[in-house]
């Protein structure tokens, strides 16, 4: 009988580079919409 299943989600099943990459983005397009004069160069990632 199976009692425990566990799953390494360390980028094996689920890619987290490009969602934290998306996220990060997306936040600073925020920011931009929100200071004016600000330029996404201006922000580091």
């Amino acid at each position: 009988m199976i009692s425990v299943v566990c799953f390494d989600l360390d980028g094996t099943l689920c890619d987290y580079q490009q969602s934290s990459k998306t996220s990060r983005m997306k936040k600073m397009r925020h920011a931009i919409t929100k200071c004016e004069g600000l330029k996404i160069g201006q922000l580091a990632s």
